[in-house]
């Protein structure tokens, strides 16, 4: 009580009132506390300008800057940088190589014959070049040069001799093989078949030739560029003296080819007869000089 009594007193003296204090102090607190909402105002709204700012540069930032994606997530996205690449990848592998160009390419150890960008499997003669050597060369059904080969092959000039896997252009004389299928003895010249009627030579003697091809059941008296002969079995039998026939007549043979100077007696299987000019005429009907087995006479 004393000490109130002496507070009361104080604050008489001074002339402040308590109920003053009091609501000076009262005031004053809200002006802090105005002050503290202004602020605190204030501040939330600078941080809310900055939370702007900062999210407009963070926008910027992200359209400057790339998104980073995993390598997985790249491929695995439809459309993306992975499926791009795949897809680059599909299309290099669908791509069509480069065209082969025709001829021949050596693969594995062998020449291999190109053609409009395929291997050329048709059995034939083929132009080409292999080791720096251009020529007509035999390639089987395979499409390979076979450089072992000797015989008869074919392409759209008609049908070749080959040795040693090419044509050489130097083969004439009859030779055995099989063209088109058919065995024989072949005429050949030039290293090219030629399919006619003739009496053309190899080492074994002259043969008669029928569409190319010896004849070995002719026996007759025929022709080539050097005159007429007689043909026994296909062969010219250059043993024989005497007289044979053919379709146009009968002929005087000596030495196997018809004599056409020859004129006088001459004999066959059939007796002995006149020869005018080569042949019998089966005109002569007289008395003739002459020698006919050895005996001169009339």
């Amino acid at each position: 009580m004393k000490k109130r009594s002496f507070f009361k007193k104080l604050f008489a003296v001074s002339g402040i009132t308590l109920a003053a204090m009091t609501a000076a102090g009262t005031l004053q607190s809200g002006v802090y506390a105005e002050t503290a909402v202004e602020d605190t105002a204030e501040e939330s709204e600078a941080l809310e300008e900055t939370t702007e700012v900062e999210k407009s540069e963070a926008e910027e930032s992200a359209a400057d800057t790339p998104a980073q994606a995993s390598e997985a997530d790249v491929t695995e996205t439809p459309g993306g940088t992975g499926a791009a690449r795949q897809d680059s990848e599909e299309t290099a592998e669908e791509s069509p190589e480069e065209a082969v160009s025709d001829g021949f390419h050596y693969e594995d150890g062998s020449y291999v014959y190109y053609k409009n960008g395929n291997i050329y499997t048709n059995e034939q003669v083929v132009y080409g070049e292999i080791n720096g050597t251009s020529a007509w060369y035999y390639i089987n059904s395979a499409g390979v040069a076979d450089l072992s080969f000797n015989g008869f092959a074919k392409n759209n000039n008609g049908w070749w001799y080959i040795e040693n896997g090419k044509v050489t252009f130097t083969k004439s004389e009859v030779t055995q093989g099989t063209v088109n299928g058919e065995s024989g003895w072949w005429n050949v010249k030039g290293s090219k078949v030629i399919f006619n009627e003739s009496i053309e030579p190899n080492k074994n003697g002259w043969w008669y030739l029928k569409n190319g091809k010896v004849d070995f059941t002719k026996t007759s008296v025929e022709h080539n560029a050097n005159g007429w002969w007689y043909v026994k079995n296909g062969k010219v039998d250059f043993g024989y003296t005497g007289v044979k026939n053919n379709k146009h007549g009968w002929w005087y043979i000596k030495n196997g080819k018809v004599d056409f100077n020859y004129n006088g007696f001459a004999k066959n299987e059939n007796g002995w007869w006149y020869i005018e000019n080569g042949k019998v005429t089966f005109t002569k009907s007289e008395v003739t000089q002459g020698t006919v087995n050895g005996e001169s006479g009339w």
